[in-house]
C-alpha cells in the first residue's frame, strides 16, 4: 500500500510555475510514469485537493485513471 499523490496542488495560482507540473496534462504523464500504480497488484490512497481554484483537476484525473482501468475501492 502506497499514498499517490496526485500534485494538484502544483496548479494552485500560488505554486503555478514553481513546481515541475504545469497542467492537468504534465500530471496525466506523472500519473503514466508512475511505476507502482501500473503494477497489477499495488494498492493506492490518492490525495487530492478541492480547493475551489483548481476544482476540475482531481475530477479530471479520476477519470484519466479511470480510462486506464483503474478501480477505486470505498474506504469505511
Amino acid at each position: 500500500l502506497y499514498t499517490y499523490s496526485t500534485s494538484d496542488w502544483m496548479l494552485l495560482n500560488r505554486h503555478k510555475g514553481k513546481w515541475p507540473y504545469k497542467t492537468i496534462e504534465d500530471l496525466k504523464r506523472k500519473i503514466d510514469a508512475d511505476i507502482n500504480l501500473s503494477h497489477p497488484t499495488s494498492a493506492q490512497i490518492i490525495l487530492g485537493h478541492d480547493k475551489d481554484e483548481i476544482e476540475n483537476v482531481l475530477p479530471d484525473l479520476v477519470d484519466h485513471l479511470l480510462r486506464k482501468q483503474f478501480n477505486f475501492k470505498g474506504v469505511a
